[in-house]
């Protein structure tokens, strides 16, 4: 399983530091292919140009470890 997960960069007013936060994810994708085709379409939704990201934000697929709760 996959998931899709966006990263901001934003000010630390305690320390003064820019610092990265997931900012938002999404689903649960059963493949890379599905992943990445949610990432260019993040991408487009949010500059007009898939897969391209506003300065500061980056989106990234992750592999999740399956596990049996």
């Amino acid at each position: 399983m996959w998931q899709l997960v966006f990263i901001v960069t934003a000010i630390n007013t305690s320390s003064g530091h820019i610092e990265p936060r997931i900012d938002a994810w999404y689903g649960d994708y059963a493949n890379m292919f599905e992943c990445f085709d949610a990432r260019e379409a993040l991408g487009y939704q949010l500059t007009g140009e898939p897969g391209y990201f506003p300065t500061g934000t980056q989106a990234v697929c992750i592999e999740l470890k399956d596990s049996v709760i």
